[in-house]
């Protein structure tokens, strides 16, 4: 299952979404690209394409711009391993400030 700072879904800090780290899959195995998906502070659904496993800076921008509750999804998660590439479950997050 895909994890983004060790988690699956759920409340997360806007920072841990622009983790250097990406989306992590278990051993043997790594992202090759993913769909990010939120809707932006002015109602504005924002949709993408993303190569590799990380959310670029200037997408960070963005979620790091979001209110809190905001939802941010990873779909279309597409993973290479043992030389096949297979698309795997979607991440949904909410973001929350860490206090």
């Amino acid at each position: 299952m895909p994890r983004i700072a060790g988690r699956a879904g759920g409340d997360i800090s806007r920072y841990y979404l622009c983790d250097s780290k990406g989306i992590t899959i278990g051993q043997n195995s790594k992202v090759v690209s993913f769909v990010l998906y939120f809707v932006n502070e002015k109602s504005e659904e924002y949709e993408v394409k993303i190569e590799g496993n990380t959310v670029p800076d200037e997408h960070c921008k963005q979620i790091m711009s979001l209110p809190d509750g905001n939802i941010v999804y990873f779909q279309e998660i597409m993973v290479e391993s043992k030389g096949h590439v297979v698309k795997v479950t979607p991440l949904m997050f909410f973001l929350k400030d860490e206090k």
